[in-house]
């Protein structure tokens, strides 16, 4: 674990490896080349994002780029969106991917329909979306032979999900080792871009907002955040683990048992460095049993029966 002075006498190289990007790639080694994209859902495919803003507008830019350089382009990704009950089908993302970048996105549906795609070289089809990774045990145990199939006939990967970035997934880390260059897309840079003003930056108060879940992968990171900032934010399922760690009562679901200790040391952290740390007051909740019964409760007093 780095303390804050010792992070403090990092340069800007040791604590944000050198990344080769998309923006500096020559753009004519595009040119017929077969390109992977590994977008960001919860960016590309949530109704509520502004897409005028921006940082958002880099992420549809990554894709409407790489197509203008006359590459074949393979996105993938995973995503729990929702429509009604139901988490969107690769026929539903891929419909409404061709309506906001204005190509036609084709769904294919597992590794033998894409690699028959891949081979066809269809051409009316602009893009192809591969299925929803969430439904590969593979992706998550970045499963060495699945990463190979994945990446079959792929010569270039573009990594744009920097939320995914500390997570070893076929889609982010396996498959670099099939393609002859990696980079990150125009949102991937500007996100770290952002992050490393955050080092420099001489304003007298910042506060970080952190959410996600699976805080043991992203302990270091959060420590470095408290090492730097005035104040912490904590949403989402993190919250519950720090909600957990200061000693309320949660249902044991919304609980990392593993991750108990990351979350009492990053308190400890604040606590030693007299930052203050936010949490949420309530949470919007559906029932299990009916999913479209949504209820506001208290944070110290979420019920079993609520997700």
């Amino acid at each position: 674990t780095l303390d804050s002075d010792t992070l403090a006498g990092l340069s800007d190289e040791q604590v944000f490896p050198y990344i080769q990007t998309l923006r500096r790639f020559p753009m004519e080694e595009l040119s017929s080349k077969v390109v992977m994209v590994r977008f960001d859902s919860s960016i590309l495919i949530q109704q509520e994002v502004d897409r005028h803003c921006p940082i958002i507008t880099n992420a549809y830019e990554t894709i409407k780029y790489i197509y203008k350089a006359g590459a074949k382009i393979i996105l993938t990704s995973s995503w729990n969106v929702k429509h009604g009950s139901k988490v969107l089908s690769v026929e539903d993302v891929a419909e409404f991917l061709s309506s906001i970048l204005q190509l036609k996105v084709v769904p294919a549906k597992g590794i033998s329909e894409l690699q028959r795609l891949k081979m066809a070289q269809v051409a009316d089809v602009d893009i192809l979306l591969f299925q929803n990774l969430s439904n590969y045990k593979q992706e998550r145990a970045n499963d060495s032979d699945f990463s190979e199939r994945l990446a079959s006939g792929i010569d270039i990967f573009v990594n744009d999900s920097i939320s995914l970035a500390h997570k070893i997934l076929a889609s982010t880390v396996g498959v670099t080792q099939f393609c002859y260059a990696s980079l990150a897309g125009f949102y991937f840079e500007d996100c770290l871009y952002k992050l490393k003003k955050i080092t420099v930056c001489s304003r007298p108060t910042y506060v970080a907002v952190i959410g996600g879940d699976n805080l043991i992968d992203k302990a270091a990171a959060v420590r470095f955040l408290t090492s730097i900032c005035d104040g912490l934010v904590f949403v989402g399922m993190m919250a519950f683990q720090i909600m957990h760690a200061l000693g309320v009562h949660l249902p044991s679901y919304l609980v990392d048992h593993g991750a108990s200790k990351a979350a009492v040391e990053i308190l400890q952290f604040a606590k030693h460095r007299k930052i203050p740390v936010l949490l949420p007051r309530d949470f919007r909740c559906e029932n299990f049993s009916n999913s479209m019964q949504l209820e506001t409760f208290p944070a110290h007093d979420i019920l079993d029966v609520l997700l």
